[in-house]
């Protein structure tokens, strides 16, 4: 895959052939994983070959301009009713196993963004849409998010009836039957019966309610070559560069990508495939970082480097600034998510002395002896420091410099986090939507940065440091068009202190060519018809009113109140007594206080819905079916009006009401089974 991204990045056109040797090298090389023993090219795939030779404007991409154009098209349809479209959500994750085996519960996150989908599509009474997964997805589920889209514009009595029209008529679901880590395009293009049913579901919708070719078109969690051949072999087209895509998630190639966008990044070495490099690698950051250090504390700017001097300046430094300046690297995987391919490490002061006495072979072998040494992983069981620098030097990754002076906060259990801003961003045909910027949350005492949830519509230091990720992620955003991406992205960032200027200055740290996060802004937009006041193509119009989304609230005379929406969001709430709930009609109910005996205490805590458009939106629901084998996990966003410190209670004030009913239902049914 980095190969392949090297040559993308180096010249504009590849040839087909060599795309899909490469890809299918990639597949031998995860295939010594046992888990990944299936994961082989699909029937055909030979002769797909010509689909991937132009990174720009392949098939792919030019069925996707055509599609595009439809859809745009409906927006201005001067008819009673737009034009139909079908949209197949398709979920698929096709990373290594390494990557999504470490990922807990990683079964859920076919579902994380499928409720405000299924909202959107709701409100579209010429909408369609077909929703795949790996196992069964209980219709409650989809029919609890079609209920709270359709609140505001239908009437109490007739409620149950429309929505279970829409579900009869508008919303297919079907799955592979197959619940292991493989990616979901994997199990289809496994499985023939599975794929026929799946395109004979498509064919019959298109056909019976006539949906044109340009019309039909599949949505991907991260879009891949198997994703492409999925979406070629059903007969649609498919929102994502197949060619282009995948290769942008690699760690190594967001460096490239940034540094050709001239946008503020760590100082790194990339492609790391061997031991020896990422020794050499450390050192070379080691040694740059005594560099930087040297300029910084001389105040000369282009002072010629002086070894005495810069041992004395590192001598004289206090150990946390020796720390921040150049002891504290970053380790990542090529290809991680959620924080969980990152290790942050500490060079020893052993290899610093002795590249201080001008010994570089000693501090080669002390770097190299140390590799697994003051280190920490996500998770020390299941990744320990060994298996991370195997994988690193296997499979790819980085060794970045660790940004000096990040900013940080402390949160209500007394731990410090860093303060990490993402924007998001869609790139189409005709140019780039600008979808938001929020602040990651993350697992309080994991290293590295796992990824919990998301705060939407407040910057903890300012307005300008939102100001500031818009722009950046614009101008990446133009980069990655440039290059033939297409679809959703996300770009995290940081926020570091000049030490001698005291500006604060958002760096980036990581590009994720995929739906990302708790999709914070796409279900609030879904659930309260939000709108934006921005033209996010131009530059020169980014202010600090776009940094927010509003919403029209119907007061109870009648009138409607503007209000500014904010939220707060996880989608890592863990609790033993979520598996005891046997399906997810019966968790539902009791979410939605229709267990009065758990929730007696918790009648203030609204749900949200498109009426009242405040409140909580449950997401990453799915059948428990009395799994006992494990704790699930589930997610839940809080939308507030008007300020931060709203949806901030709300969010507070449920997660600690659901604990408390949860741990009541667990005591009343601990010795509970489900059939």
């Amino acid at each position: 895959m980095i190969a392949k991204l090297n040559r993308v990045l180096g010249q504009r056109s590849v040839s087909g052939l060599l795309l899909l040797a490469i890809w299918l090298f990639s597949v031998l090389v995860l295939a010594v994983e046992p888990q990944w023993e299936t994961l082989t090219p699909p029937p055909g795939s030979e002769e797909c070959a010509g689909l991937f030779e132009d990174t720009v404007s392949n098939s792919f991409t030019k069925g996707w301009e055509r599609t595009e154009s439809y859809l745009e098209s409906r927006k201005y349809y001067k008819g009673p009713t737009p034009p139909p479209y079908l949209k197949v959500l398709f979920p698929s994750m096709t990373l290594p196993y390494s990557v999504i085996g470490s990922i807990k519960n990683i079964e859920v996150y076919e579902l994380r963004g499928f409720c405000p989908e299924v909202m959107n599509v709701a409100k579209d009474s010429n909408a369609y849409l077909v929703i795949a997964t790996s196992v069964s997805l209980e219709e409650a589920t989809v029919r609890n998010c079609v209920r709270l889209a359709m609140m505001e514009s239908v009437p109490p009595e007739d409620l149950e009836d429309h929505v279970e029209t829409i579900m009869k008529k508008r919303i297919f679901l079907i799955n592979a039957e197959n619940s292991s880590y493989l990616p979901l395009a994997q199990k289809f293009l496994q499985n023939p019966n599975k794929m026929r049913e799946l395109k004979t579901l498509i064919d019959g919708i298109k056909v019976k309610y006539g949906i044109p070719q340009e019309g039909a078109y599949m949505q991907t969690f991260v879009t891949t070559p198997q994703e492409g051949w999925v979406s070629d072999r059903l007969g649609i087209s498919v929102w994502g560069n197949p060619v282009m895509n995948a290769s942008v998630e690699s760690k190594s190639t967001y460096h490239k990508i940034a540094e050709q966008a001239g946008i503020k990044k760590a100082d790194a070495e990339t492609d790391i495939l061997s031991e020896e490099h990422l020794v050499q690698g450390i050192y070379n950051l080691m040694q740059r970082n005594l560099k930087r250090m040297f300029l910084q504390y001389t105040n000369k700017g282009s002072a010629e480097f002086s070894l005495p001097l810069a041992q004395d300046i590192y001598d004289g430094l206090l150990e946390k600034d020796k720390i921040e300046v150049v002891k504290k690297l970053m380790q990542k995987w090529n290809q991680g998510t959620s924080g969980q391919g990152n290790a942050p490490k500490l060079i020893s002061e052993e290899a610093i002395s002795a590249f201080f006495s001008e010994n570089k072979e000693l501090a080669l072998s002390v770097i190299r002896r140390n590799l697994t040494q003051n280190m920490e992983t996500a998770d020390s069981k299941m990744i320990t420091p060994e298996r991370f620098i195997n994988k690193l030097v296997s499979d790819g990754g980085v060794v970045e410099q660790f940004i000096p002076y990040v900013q940080t906060f402390v949160n209500l259990d007394g731990q410090k986090l860093p303060v990490s801003p993402s924007g998001q961003a869609d790139v189409r045909s005709h140019g780039i939507s600008l979808m938001g910027c929020h602040e990651q949350k993350f697992i309080s005492g994991v290293p590295g940065g796992v990824f919990e949830g998301a705060i939407y519509g407040w910057s903890r230091l300012g307005d300008e440091i939102c100001r500031q990720v818009y722009k950046k992620t614009l101008i990446l955003g133009k980069v990655l068009k440039k290059l033939g991406y297409l679809g959703r992205f996300a770009v995290d960032y940081v926020v570091a202190k000049d030490p001698v200027t005291q500006e604060l200055e958002v760096v980036i740290i990581e590009i994720n060519a995929r739906s990302g996060g708790t999709h914070t802004v796409d279900a609030m937009v879904a659930l309260t018809s939000a709108n934006q006041y921005v033209d996010g193509e131009n530059l020169a119009d980014v202010s600090i009113e776009p940094y927010h989304w509003y919403a029209q609230v119907r007061e109870p005379n009648g009138s409607f109140r503007r209000v500014k929406l904010f939220n707060e969001g996880t989608d890592n709430f863990y609790h033993p007594g979520l598996k005891l709930f046997c399906s997810d009609q019966e968790l539902l109910d009791f979410l939605y206080q229709r267990n009065p005996i758990y929730w007696k205490y918790a009648h203030d805590v609204p749900m949200a819905n498109s009426v009242n458009k405040r409140g909580i939106l449950p997401h990453m629901i799915q059948g428990r079916k009395g799994s006992l084998d494990k704790d699930l996990k589930m997610g839940f966003l809080a939308i507030g009006h008007d300020s931060y410190e709203d949806a901030n209670i709300l969010f507070q004030s449920f997660e600690q009401a659901l604990v408390g009913a949860l741990d009541a239902f667990k005591k009343a049914h601990s010795s509970r089974t489900c059939k």
